[in-house]
């Protein structure tokens, strides 16, 4: 038996992200585990509410962990531990892991990108291993040379697709929707440059749902408002913000294209969640997006940040003769996709390794 502690991981009430739904399924699973023992601290619970610490609150944080065998953090908190995981390892026995959607570096553009970089290999490099949901990061972490030598294991995604796909509207009104953060790095301000394009140069005037939280950033929100204004698409556009699933359900049997233009994915779990409805997926030509879309199989890779990329391949699903096709293929995708059983065989393969067993 092993005592592990889940650092930083959220509550039933927190899942706010595709991210943090799957950190949430993890700790399911390890609780379920009958070889460990799991407790479950917030942030400030365990001590790490910072990011420089004195030398008590170090040996408070050192004390604390004296009584597991196994600390796995969720990687977003990396830059709460940067400070402070050496002076961990050298006073403790612990074996430290990291849950990894993405690597946080790959979002940054500037200055600050290299320091992040930096900050990020050196901690992940002080642990023992880290715990992959996404292929993408997988694959990324065993080329990145600081890695070299930690243990990198993949654990995967699940969907619940023993029930099947859900059937909806036959494909008649083109709807099509986006779900995410309302964030610059989800980028629906290309999808609104496209649909701009398509009415102006083609009379199409869809419906677009875009669904997801406005108050991330609301100076990005304004100003995605006065896109949608100036291009005349008020009557059209529908920033709906949080909803609840039954909504969210609704508009998706009524939707027919999902478009997602994001610059950066661990994985991009809304995607999969489209395609369970047979709606095909329009994406750039970036991280984690080819290992969900296939182009012309289940929806179209374009090129990265190419708004009349997203533009071409709507207006081709609209006058073209390929919607059933790549809808099937959607559905396909997603009953192939792993389940929720898989993951926990990963997961507890991994324990039963940790335990040594």
């Amino acid at each position: 038996m092993i005592n592990v502690l889940l650092m930083g991981f959220p509550g039933e009430n927190d899942k706010r992200t595709g991210g943090i739904i799957v950190d949430y399924e993890y700790e399911k699973i390890l609780s379920g585990n009958m070889s460990c023992n799991i407790d479950v601290k917030g942030l400030d619970e365990s001590g790490f509410s910072r990011y420089v610490y004195s030398s008590k609150k170090k040996r408070e944080i050192v004390r604390l962990l004296k009584k597991y065998d196994v600390l796995v953090i969720d990687a977003r908190a990396y830059t709460r531990f940067c400070t402070v995981i050496s002076y961990i390892r050298r006073r403790s026995a612990i074996k430290i892991y990291a849950v990894v959607h993405h690597f946080y570096y790959k979002q940054i553009a500037g200055c600050m990108r290299i320091p992040i970089c930096l900050s990020e290999m050196y901690t992940f490099k002080q642990m023992d291993g880290l715990l992959f949901a996404g292929n993408y990061s997988y694959n990324l972490a065993k080329e990145i040379r600081a890695l070299k030598g930690l243990s990198l294991t993949y654990i995967g995604i699940g969907f619940d697709n023993s029930a099947g796909v859900v059937k909806r509207q036959p494909f008649s009104n083109h709807n099509i929707v986006f779900i995410g953060h309302i964030i610059p790095r989800k980028g629906p301000h290309y999808l609104v440059k496209a649909l701009e394009k398509l009415k102006k140069k083609d009379g199409l005037t869809p419906t677009a749902n875009i669904i997801g939280d406005t108050k991330v950033n609301l100076r990005y929100t304004r100003k995605l408002i006065k896109m949608i204004k100036k291009a005349d698409l008020s009557e059209n556009v529908k920033l709906r913000g949080r909803i609840g699933e039954e909504e969210k359900d609704e508009i998706l049997k009524e939707s027919g294209i999902f478009v997602f233009p994001s610059l950066c994915e661990g994985f991009g779990m809304v995607i999969l969640e489209a395609m369970r409805y047979g709606i095909p997926a329009i994406v750039f030509n970036n991280t984690s997006m080819p290992f969900s879309v296939s182009d012309s199989k289940n929806g179209y890779v374009v090129k990265n940040k190419s708004w009349t990329g997203l533009y071409e391949k709507i207006k081709l699903i609209y006058e073209g003769d390929v919607y059933d096709n790549l809808s099937k293929g959607a559905e396909k995708t997603y009953l192939r996709a792993m389940s929720w059983d898989d993951v926990a065989s990963n997961l507890n393969t991994w324990v039963f390794a940790v335990a040594g067993r």
